[in-house]
């Protein structure tokens, strides 16, 4: 039986196929909202409200993404609680200032960088209800990633008057987790508490694929 030879040039046979990318499925961001604290009760700790140490609260457990806005609730409050009922034809409100900054959490739960610069303001009028105000931030021009941080209300306002009532930013109870408030001699370490934490209540959207 005769020998068949195929003669090919290898070279002008090969196809050479330009790269292959092989995308990931990933998720289109949306925007997810969590609550942080008790939307049940409105709960304000006067001894952090009226302190004039630092109070630094942390909010923590978000999905990993963009910040976008940030919604506070205040409250009124007063150095002296009235007890019975409230004579609203008198019964007001002062205006009330604070000024908010965000701050970056360190590996050991120590307060970080500040995440805006200059703090936005916050002004409430004088009011003549009880009613909760709420007011949102919008931090979405910051870029700010992450899915924790801590947060500073600060108030401007002159709160001495003992018969006075003011805006204050609503709190809760937290079973656990790290101490969301510091005074100056505890070197800005949060540590655990056996019994409970002071949390600030807020509503946090932020931009994720964490969903």
């Amino acid at each position: 039986m005769p020998t068949i030879l195929f003669s090919q040039n290898l070279e002008k046979d090969v196809i050479h196929l330009q790269d292959v990318v092989v995308e990931k499925d990933v998720k289109k961001p949306k925007v997810k909202k969590v609550k942080c604290g008790n939307f049940k009760q409105v709960y304000v700790n006067s001894n952090l409200y009226f302190t004039e140490d630092p109070v630094f609260y942390l909010t923590d457990s978000l999905p990993e993404g963009t910040i976008q806005v940030i919604k506070l609730f205040f409250t009124e409050i007063a150095h002296v609680i009235e007890f019975g009922g409230r004579d609203y034809s008198t019964f007001k409100v002062n205006k009330t200032e604070f000024e908010v900054t965000l701050y970056e959490v360190n590996d050991d739960y120590s307060v970080g960088e500040k995440v805006n610069s200059e703090p936005m303001l916050i002004a409430l009028e004088e009011c003549t209800n009880d009613r909760l105000k709420k007011v949102e931030l919008d931090l979405s021009k910051y870029n700010y990633k992450t899915n924790k941080f801590f947060i500073s209300v600060k108030k401007l306002t002159d709160t001495s008057c003992r018969d006075c009532y003011y805006y204050a930013p609503v709190n809760y109870k937290a079973k656990d987790g790290y101490c969301r408030y510091l005074k100056a001699e505890e070197n800005n370490i949060y540590k655990k508490k056996q019994d409970f934490s002071i949390g600030l209540q807020l509503e946090v959207k932020t931009l994720t694929s964490d969903y």
